[in-house]
């Protein structure tokens, strides 16, 4: 059954920029942002996985996804100046934050930029680290990112330009093929119809105009990120399952350098444990 956002809008920033949000579930509950993967887009119908805990969802599109513009030379942190004024236009004061995946190092961000308004941040399957945290974080990185470490402090751009050339790209072009790409513990999404049509629908937005708002992600990744995990006073809260093929070092590398962070892990559980432990996720936030 079709779920339909209560609100698809943008808004135009300060400096010009397109950014695009919807808004579901109910107006009066508490209000949540949540920062999607990569691919991934403002197009976030969870309530067909059979989601039921009310929250005021907001999703936005990170610049390069969906239809919000790119904003090249950004640094991760940027992206709390590009919430903070769309919460000043939903008139939000206080808010919550979830970040799934790629999604996570942006929640991140807002909480370091935004203390007295984040009240809690929740990040899911968490696929990044700060490669400038100190000892370690750069062994972190999976081989193919540590290998344009170098080239993404000193020729970003060009890296942006040609990256996309590469094999690593080519599973990331048809959000149908993403799923070949997922190991045998997240298998159980291809074959649900409503976690499947939820990705589907996220990945194909986000990539309505290719993947270079994704590349350009991952080259930002790889730059200093603009803060400092020990900026962050917010209650963090994190959930990896211990069969993600993302390896739980990366969620307990964070979780070691944060003030007031807690790690759960999902027994069992692969990359894409959100789609069902979706309600949890919303009551520990809300």
């Amino acid at each position: 059954m079709p779920v339909s956002p209560r609100r698809d809008d943008v808004v135009s920033l300060r400096d010009g920029r397109t950014l695009a949000f919807a808004e579901w579930g109910d107006p009066d509950a508490p209000p949540l942002f949540f920062f999607h993967g990569a691919p991934g887009s403002r197009v976030w119908p969870i309530e067909r996985t059979g989601a039921t805990r009310p929250a005021r969802l907001i999703t936005v599109d990170r610049p390069g996804y969906g239809r919000s513009d790119p904003h090249p030379g950004a640094a991760v942190a940027t992206w709390a100046e590009d919430v903070a004024e769309l919460a000043d236009r939903l008139s939000l004061e206080r808010f919550a934050l979830a970040g799934w995946s790629m999604g996570g190092p942006f929640a991140l961000a807002v909480a370091a930029r935004l203390p007295e308004r984040v009240t809690r941040v929740g990040l899911a399957s968490m696929s990044r680290i700060p490669p400038d945290e100190g000892h370690g974080a750069v062994e972190l990185l999976p081989p193919p990112l540590r290998e344009k470490l170098e080239e993404a402090r000193t020729e970003p751009d060009v890296l942006v330009e040609l990256w996309p050339e590469e094999e690593f790209w080519r599973g990331f072009e048809d959000p149908e093929k993403v799923f070949d790409l997922l190991p045998e513990v997240d298998q159980w999404v291809a074959a649900d119809a409503d976690a499947r049509a939820v990705l589907v629908e996220s990945m194909r937005e986000g990539l309505r105009s290719g993947i270079q708002g994704m590349v350009r992600e991952e080259v930002m990744l790889l730059r200093p990120w603009g803060f400092a995990l020990s900026d962050i006073h917010t209650p963090v809260e994190l959930w990896h399952g211990d069969a993600d093929r993302v390896p739980l070092a990366r969620p307990e590398f964070i979780v070691g350098r944060l003030l007031d962070g807690r790690l759960n892990v999902w027994s069992g559980e692969g990359h894409c444990a959100l789609l069902r432990r979706w309600d949890e996720i919303v009551a520990s936030l809300t």
